[in-house]
């Protein structure tokens, strides 16, 4: 599994101070920031990946010629970089957000 995530749940009557999880802004940096390394080591590597095969094919089609089969592959394989892309990049948007958040607080 990727990473771990958990759910607690507490108890309060009305009128009594909601409880906080991850209260303490440090813990809140450290997931983050775990967060944010672990997802962008995964989506960068399978981005390197995707450029390595986006480049293979086109040296393909260069020396056999583009048929429409292989334009469509060549569109779904930069489509699916740029959605890796934006994984990554959302992940590392989270990360700054929250640092920020915990800066200014």
């Amino acid at each position: 599994m990727l990473s771990k995530w958990s759910i607690w749940a507490d108890v309060y009557t009305e009128g009594e101070a909601r409880p906080e999880l991850y209260s303490d802004s440090t813990h809140i940096l450290k997931h983050a920031r775990r967060v944010a390394i672990t997802y962008s080591a995964l989506y960068g590597s399978v981005m390197f990946m995707m450029v390595g095969v986006i480049a293979l094919n086109l040296n393909y089609a260069i020396r056999s010629g583009v048929d429409g089969l292989e334009l469509m592959l060549f569109i779904l394989q930069g489509v699916l970089l740029a959605q890796f892309g934006m994984f990554m990049l959302k992940s590392l948007l989270y990360y700054r957000r929250v640092k920020r958040n915990v800066e200014y607080s």
